[in-house]
């Protein structure tokens, strides 16, 4: 499979469209089948209130016995000023702690301590050269960036997803925040899809929900 799944290098149908909202949807064909061997139909809806953006992604089991599979997200937002005048502002207290990955990107037993508590300064310095920080297991179920001296610029929810990871290209005034389902294997173990607990799954006929929301200030 690619890295991050093929699903960011498919060509999306649009299902439907309203004067608030727009609907794509992506069915399995031979080439998914190749490197996913599932059935589905994904369904991905956004619409907007206000200043609100909801998005809803439904997946749906096509085929026989279960499918395991992953969501997430690579939302990006413009920065005014540096990256590191930013902070990021979670619910709950957090231990700040960066799984490092090897060069193939899979997980590897090192992390990088950014300390803990419900804010994270963002790391001028280290948001460089294509690393990516990588907190797993994050209880706060929403995150708002802000500007050192708290002025709001984004909110970030994501009530059914425990990840986040943070990127950007180098020299850029902005980040990527990205919620997502399951992080990347370990290095040293490889764990099939229906023994690996961090993938969802759904039985045959069945489809699941997954939901995000980003309020701009």
């Amino acid at each position: 499979m690619p890295f991050h799944g093929f699903a960011s290098k498919s060509v999306f149908s649009v299902e439907n469209v309203k004067p608030d909202s727009v609907t794509f949807v992506l069915f399995y064909d031979e080439e998914t089948l190749k490197v996913y061997p599932f059935k589905f139909r994904l369904s991905i809806k956004y619409t907007v209130c206000g200043n609100t953006l909801f998005i809803e992604n439904v997946v749906e089991n096509l085929g026989e016995g279960f499918m395991y599979y992953a969501i997430g997200r690579h939302d990006s937002f413009l920065l005014n000023g540096a990256t590191g005048d930013h902070k990021l502002c979670f619910e709950k207290e957090k231990e700040f702690l960066s799984q490092k990955t090897d060069k193939k990107a899979n997980l590897i037993n090192l992390f990088v301590d950014f300390g803990e508590g419900k804010e994270l300064c963002l790391p001028e310095d280290f948001l460089a050269d294509g690393r990516t920080l990588i907190f797993g297991k994050v209880a706060s179920r929403q995150v708002t960036i802000k500007t050192l001296d708290n002025r709001p610029i984004a909110a970030l929810f994501y009530p059914d997803v425990d990840n986040i990871l943070l990127w950007r290209p180098n020299g850029a005034d902005m980040i990527c925040i990205e919620p997502w389902s399951a992080l990347p294997d370990d290095a040293d173990e490889f764990v099939a899809f229906d023994k690996d607990k961090k993938y969802f799954s759904i039985g045959e006929k069945e489809k699941k929900t997954v939901d995000f929301q980003i309020t701009y200030y």
